[in-house]
């Protein structure tokens, strides 16, 4: 009887990727020094487990790679063979190849088979030194073509990037405990008996009393809000599938730039929702490349300077009040100020002379565009790095802000939300429009004069706010809504903030505070500016949810607050009209 095979071939696949970034983990996390005799027991294991598994299903190719490189970890395992720098490079390069083999196997993709056979010499030539050469595996292929090796062509084979670049893959499949599908079953048959309640409530109306009917809707909303917490916490990933890629990320760039740099993680159980776990990889994987290459002095240069010749990069991650921060720490040299200004009047990007914080420097190298690096390397230095990284944070509803000492090192600190499906909102009123305002966003709420506000020259309104100046943006002119009234006397504010920027948002009235659920706008119809997602309400409407820094974008604001900034208000320069509302 013949067994289709076929069938088994999704769960290697999925298998052998555990297996492969098991031994890449394993293999980083050894002391070459004193190595750990059990660590050195389940780097074989993998490796073995890799070539039966693949010999299982005929995948010969695989199984003709991983039994040179078995052999060569059986002899590091029985003390012969001694895993030095040299070795170790060369296990991370077979995790590569046989992480591309696997990828290209499951596209049905041309297999790497060059970098497979010069790979394959290499380790042959390590084992003659010891006189232990493995023979070609029964039934696999012949001897490979010998060519000359190239880790930075075939490691991108299958279209998963450099080591420790690879996307998060959460598309094809999730594994839930068998406890929260349990509880899932629990909470639907909970569900039917109260859906039962209703309907019975429904065919015999004269049963139906009222304090039996709100009893059931009492417990359907109850359920549903049960309901909404456990899908989501089946959705919820920890951050170590992130984190798990940084290891060798950091080993390949301290190899590259000949620096030191020893990595600390933790917190890598918290959870967040894998719509933002997906997302969160490429801002953090180029965060840990700027701190290594622009803020971790060289080996020389730290000892110079009083300092470990080892560095030390910490990320870390941990929930607080409901969201989810994220820090990477370095003792590098820290943000040169005075670098980095002297650098953006020369781009054009400050005004020279100009008398900033350093909080407002630092904020400089989010802009396009903007670097610091004296030429461009394969690692930075074109400038399109740290604004993509805040503009990536800021899709996911969330803040990017930085901290640094200089000659101490530097923090960059991420704050987002949980899950981007749903959000805390303020619903707000202009005209017959309904808006939703992330509630993280706001400040405060203000009844405003109009006689108050304050029209500068380049358009945009200002109101003094406890002695600072703001931008206000009117929300019915700029989505051309027609507002409840032509003209007030005075005007309901929303105080909103985005990194450290305040703005006052018009609108007509405030409604309720509640949980949304967000739908892309994009998806489902186009891009939108100023919006971020929609949400459809109890009655059946859509209210559009606001993106907030968008929003400033759209108004003009930074040139408002340059605007601000050059005027002397005590001296009456701020144009005093009063401002009217324009329907």
């Amino acid at each position: 009887m013949s067994i289709d095979q076929e069938q088994f071939y999704e769960i290697f696949f999925e298998e052998s990727r555990e297996h492969v970034d098991e031994l890449e983990k394993l293999v980083l996390g050894i002391d070459l020094d004193a190595p750990d005799r059990e660590a050195i027991q389940a780097i074989f294991r993998a490796a073995h487990s890799l070539k039966g598994e693949s010999a299982a299903l005929d995948f010969t190719e695989i199984t003709s790679f991983t039994h040179v490189l078995e052999t060569f970890l059986d002899r590091v395992r029985a003390g012969d063979t001694r895993l030095d720098a040299t070795g170790v490079d060369l296990v991370m390069r077979s995790v590569d190849l046989v992480r591309a083999m696997v990828d290209a196997r499951e596209a049905g993709a041309p297999l790497p088979e060059a970098a497979s056979g010069a790979l394959q010499a290499q380790i042959r030539a390590l084992l003659d030194q010891t006189g232990d050469v493995p023979q070609a595996v029964p039934g696999a292929e012949g001897a490979p073509e010998q060519f000359p090796a190239d880790v930075a062509a075939d490691r991108t084979a299958g279209g998963r990037g450099a080591p420790g670049e690879r996307p998060v893959d959460l598309e094809h499949s999730i594994r839930v405990p068998v406890d929260k599908i349990d509880g899932l079953m629990n909470l639907v048959g909970e569900l039917v008996i109260t859906q039962g309640m209703l309907a019975e409530l429904r065919e015999k109306p004269h049963l139906a009393g009222e304090t039996l009917l709100m009893r059931g809707l009492d417990e359907l909303e109850h359920h549903t809000r049960d309901l909404q917490d456990r899908v989501m916490r089946i959705r919820m990933f920890p951050v170590r599938l992130v984190f798990e890629r940084f290891p060798r990320l950091v080993h390949d760039l301290c190899r590259s730039l000949q620096k030191k740099v020893r990595l600390e993680l933790s917190g890598e159980s918290t959870e967040l929702d894998k719509s933002v776990i997906e997302k969160l990889g490429d801002p953090l994987i180029h965060l840990v490349r700027n701190a290594i290459d622009h803020g971790i002095e060289t080996p020389d240069a730290r000892a110079a300077a009083g300092k470990p010749r080892t560095a030390t990069l910490r990320v870390g991650a941990w929930q607080e009040q409901g969201r989810v921060i994220i820090e990477v720490l370095d003792d590098g040299q820290g943000l040169n100020a005075e670098k980095i200004l002297a650098k953006a009047v020369e781009e054009g990007l400050a005004e020279p002379g100009a008398r900033l914080t350093d909080e407002q420097i630092h904020a400089l190298i989010f802009l396009p565009g903007f670097s610091t690096a004296a030429s461009v390397s394969a690692i930075s230095g074109r400038g399109v790095g740290m604004d993509v990284v805040r503009s990536n944070i800021e899709s996911m509803h969330g803040t990017l802000s930085v901290r640094s000492t200089p000659g101490q090192g530097a923090v960059f600190r991420i704050d987002l939300p949980l899950t981007l499906a749903i959000l805390d909102g303020q619903m707000v009123h202009v005209g017959d429009e309904r808006y939703v305002v992330p509630l993280m966003s706001i400040i405060e709420s203000i009844q405003v004069r109009t006689a108050e506000l304050h029209r500068l020259v380049s358009g945009c309104n200002v109101y003094p706010l406890r002695g600072e100046y703001i931008p206000v943006i009117d929300l019915a002119r700029l989505f051309g809504v027609t507002p409840a009234e032509g003209h007030r006397v005075t005007v309901l504010v929303v105080v909103v903030e985005h990194e450290r920027e305040r703005v006052g948002i018009v609108v007509d009235d405030l409604g309720v505070q509640q949980q949304v659920v967000s739908k892309s706008v994009e998806e489902n119809y186009q891009p939108v500016d100023g919006v971020g997602g929609a949400t459809i309400c109890g009655d059946g409407s859509v209210a559009l949810i606001l993106d907030v820094p968008d929003l400033i974008r759209m108004a003009g604001v930074q040139q408002a607050r340059a605007e601000i900034r050059s005027l002397d208000p005590a001296g009456g320069e701020i144009d005093p009209r009063p401002h009217a509302r324009e329907g």
